[in-house]
């Protein structure tokens, strides 16, 4: 995931946020870089990989929303619309994947 937009480094901060108050995830540190995200974390009691899991999952999938609401407000020239005029030239992405997710292009 880049994060070019700033609304995707919102909707990180909201996952992360979440799981400090819902999870048990504990912060010492983090930074957001422009195509990762760096964090020094730590548990209260919950195990480790369960938070990064549900962190992860999170994050999908309000990415997801965003994505389809950019595509809806946007049309065409959104993301999906850029994807798809690139796949067109190269004739060979018809489809692709986020997360559990597959969108189908428009033609």
């Amino acid at each position: 995931m880049f994060f070019v937009r700033s609304e995707y480094k919102y909707i990180l901060v909201e996952s992360i946020n979440y799981c400090v108050e819902n999870k048990g995830l504990v912060v010492y540190g983090w930074v957001i870089m422009t195509s990762h995200v760096h964090l020094i974390i730590g548990t209260k009691q919950e195990p480790m990989q369960n938070i990064v899991r549900d962190l992860k999952k999170l994050h999908q999938k309000q990415l997801y929303k965003q994505f389809v609401k950019m595509q809806e407000k946007v049309g065409e020239n959104g993301c999906c619309g850029c994807l798809s005029g690139r796949g067109r030239k190269m004739a060979t992405i018809q489809t692709f994947n986020f997360g559990n997710k597959t969108i189908i292009l428009l033609n």
